[in-house]
């Protein structure tokens, strides 16, 4: 897949096909639109997005991110795109919305649109899909406007995803994303508590910018060397023994080895409880055992 960033250097020397949106955790309805793009005939299956939260830059709100720039981007190469541009918002913010479609044109080539049917574009966000199809009607563009996706009766949004992750209701954001929710960061050396406690965990930082699940223990599969492993994962800052940042503290059933500094993926299947506070270090390792026996009788 070729990334572009600066298009002040760049044409299509071929007709392209183009998926226009941001695509963070490309979801269900996210992927009806770039399928879209890829199997239009005889063009550049091509993705047109920002990196950055265009609502993020333009009110300096925090909006946490669902996958990291590189998953983002390999999901989206999977799914058959051939050419992912994704230029600075700050490099069309201010484009009309007629403006920014003859970039498409004069740029990119761009023969088909596809975008969904809430997508917004161009300065004050004044664009909306029935603007498009007129733009387009003028420059001799096709545009494939997708209607709206459900799950369990429900609008699929990237929004909505984010707020049932922040409820600790991972299932039905699963069932949103069409698959499971994970994270894949690399694994700190922690102060190997855990291997005192009978339970060696694995420790891993959710960064600032990504979203962060409810604070409590998750039912997970964890993926090492190709194998999967059932687990059990604390997110939060370990009330009992203290943490200096939010962590995803990763017990994993019948595994035993030194993972610091490899990036691993971790799944979440179902919340279990709170992080709670325990007065002693035995209660934590009760509860503990407690979590892998539910997790193993009950969940999987």
């Amino acid at each position: 897949m070729l990334i572009i960033s600066n298009l002040e250097d760049f044409t299509a020397s071929s007709p392209t096909s183009i998926a226009l949106g941001r695509f963070d955790g490309v979801h269900l309805a996210h992927k009806k639109v770039i399928e879209t793009a890829v199997n239009y005939e005889h063009t550049l299956p091509t993705v047109f997005t920002f990196e950055q939260s265009p609502h993020g830059v333009l009110t300096g709100d925090m909006v946490y991110s669902l996958q990291t720039l590189a998953q983002r981007r390999e999901m989206i190469e999977s799914l058959g795109v051939q050419l992912y541009v994704c230029p600075s918002f700050n490099d069309v913010r201010d484009m009309l919305p007629e403006e920014f479609v003859l970039m498409l044109k004069e740029k990119l080539n761009a023969r088909h649109i596809s975008c969904g049917f809430n997508f917004t574009f161009g300065k004050y966000g004044k664009g909306n899909a029935a603007v498009l199809k007129e733009i387009c009607a003028k420059y001799d563009i096709e545009l494939t406007v997708a209607a709206p996706i459900e799950s369990n009766g429900e609008p699929v949004s990237s929004s909505a995803i984010r707020q049932y992750i922040e409820d600790g209701d991972v299932q039905r954001a699963s069932d949103m994303l069409g698959y499971r929710f994970y994270i894949d960061f690399p694994v700190l050396s922690g102060d190997k508590r855990g291997r005192t406690l009978d339970f060696p965990t694995i420790n891993q930082k959710i960064p600032h910018t990504f979203i962060h699940p409810k604070y409590g223990v998750y039912a997970t599969k964890t993926l090492i060397n190709g194998k999967w492993y059932k687990s059990v994962s604390n997110v939060g800052v370990r009330p009992t023994v203290g943490s200096d940042y939010p962590r995803c503290e990763t017990f994993i059933l019948g595994f035993s080895g030194d993972l610091y500094g490899d990036s691993v993926k971790v799944e979440f299947f179902r919340f279990m409880r709170p992080e709670q506070h325990f007065a002693s270090i035995d209660e934590l390792q009760a509860a503990i055992a407690h979590d892998a026996n539910t997790a193993l009788t009950e969940i999987y």
